[in-house]
């Protein structure tokens, strides 16, 4: 059996933060921010606002995140490494709305609204313009539940023809 090899109190440290993940070929992929409301600091309370409220927050929070991707796209250009978004799309705080009750209704509801197809095109354009390389939505399929509405399309029987759902088209849109 091969003993561990020695360490030195020389080893070269990385300028990076240790927040950031590093992987060949040199790609930049910062941490998922914290799950809070789409467009603040503060956790969006679903039961006291309308679906249509919810969708505007969820379009409102597509930019958000406008300081941190400059910042990642400042550290890509100074150590020549590739920014890309892992897990990305559309979320919020979840978790806490119970099954049967009005803020998980109007969770889930804002999530198949047609409003959430500008939140996905805004969200992946403003990362495109801000400097990003490569970007990995979250999920294709997955049903919504009180952990999330996750999956571009919650049922693989609707990815295609008058049944796709509008974050699913915001992708098609933009790969076409």
């Amino acid at each position: 059996m091969r003993s561990p090899p020695a360490t030195t109190s020389a080893r070269r440290r990385s300028p990076l933060p240790s927040s950031l993940l590093l992987f060949p070929p040199a790609l930049l992929i910062p941490p998922p921010p914290p799950l809070q409301a789409q467009d603040s600091h503060e956790k969006f309370n679903y039961s006291s606002h309308t679906v249509a409220e919810a969708v505007q927050a969820y379009q409102r929070g597509a930019t958000a995140n406008t300081d941190t991707e400059l910042a990642y796209q400042a550290l890509k250009e100074k150590f020549g490494l590739r920014y890309a978004a892992y897990e990305a799309g559309p979320g919020g705080a979840v978790g806490g709305e119970k099954p049967g009750t009005v803020g998980l209704d109007h969770f889930i509801e804002a999530n198949r609204q047609q409003g959430m197809k500008s939140a996905v095109e805004t969200a992946i354009n403003s990362f495109w313009k801000n400097g990003g390389d490569i970007y990995n939505y979250f999920a294709v399929e997955g049903p919504c539940s009180t952990y999330g509405c996750w999956g571009a399309v919650e049922d693989w029987r609707n990815v295609s023809g008058a049944a796709v759902p509008p974050k699913l088209a915001a992708i098609y849109d933009l790969t076409k």
